[in-house]
């Protein structure tokens, strides 16, 4: 058995009532291909950040709240590599986490120690950056995948430990066909119905690229926030 034979499959187990369900879902969400949609940046500049604007700046490892275990190094590392043209000084991803292994410190979180400041001093860094990726999961739902990446990250004042900037943003991408109907051509529509499957399949197993899109979209939409 393929998997182009699946869905044919799948149809000629189903009765008469299921099948004419799916058609009737189906034109109800018309005739449309592959679409997006974007979530707006939430974020915050505070008053101090005019004040101590930073100038030297480090990435520390982001915490992870998804499922997937190497999802917080995928968006630290696009994140860094989105952030790295701005007016600051980045210290290199290698020298901090050099330097938080060489002092023993794992998962750095600006709620538990060490200070931002015991940190900032190891770094030599004005500010510190956070992050916690909170979505990093793909959904399917038979005629459609969804894939979904989202990151909050702060920067933090490594004298005062005070929240200089702070975002938060989510991306959902959905990929899939939703068969056309043609009354007069039942066989058409049927085969139709069939490949819907079959390319949401396709979105959810093996189109990891789209991660890699969502991701790099997603940091560079943050960034933009800085000022």
């Amino acid at each position: 058995m393929t998997l182009y034979s699946l869905p044919i499959i799948v149809l000629k187990n189903m009765n008469l009532k299921k099948v004419f369900l799916i058609i009737f879902l189906a034109v109800s969400l018309a005739s449309c291909s592959v679409f997006t949609n974007l979530f707006d940046v939430t974020y915050d500049v505070s008053a101090y950040f005019k004040k101590a604007s930073p100038k030297i700046v480090a990435i520390l490892p982001f915490e992870n709240f998804s499922d997937n275990p190497e999802a917080s190094d995928v968006l630290r590392k696009i994140f860094y590599a989105q952030f790295s043209p701005k007016k600051f000084i980045d210290v290199e991803i290698f020298k901090v986490d050099s330097e938080l292994k060489k002092n023993r410190i794992k998962n750095p979180s600006p709620l538990r120690s060490p200070h931002p400041e015991e940190i900032g001093k190891m770094l030599e860094a004005d500010a510190l950056i956070y992050g916690k990726v909170t979505y990093y999961k793909k959904k399917w739902m038979f005629f459609y995948a969804s894939k979904t990446v989202g990151l909050f990250v702060e920067m933090k004042d490594t004298r005062t430990g005070k929240t200089l900037w702070a975002a938060e943003h989510k991306i959902t991408t959905y990929g899939g066909t939703f068969p056309g109907i043609t009354y007069s051509n039942m066989i058409t529509t049927v085969l139709s119905l069939a490949t819907g499957p079959v390319t949401s399949l396709w979105n959810y197993y093996l189109n990891e690229a789209e991660f890699a899109r969502n991701a790099n979209e997603l940091c560079m939409k943050i960034v933009e926030t800085i000022p």
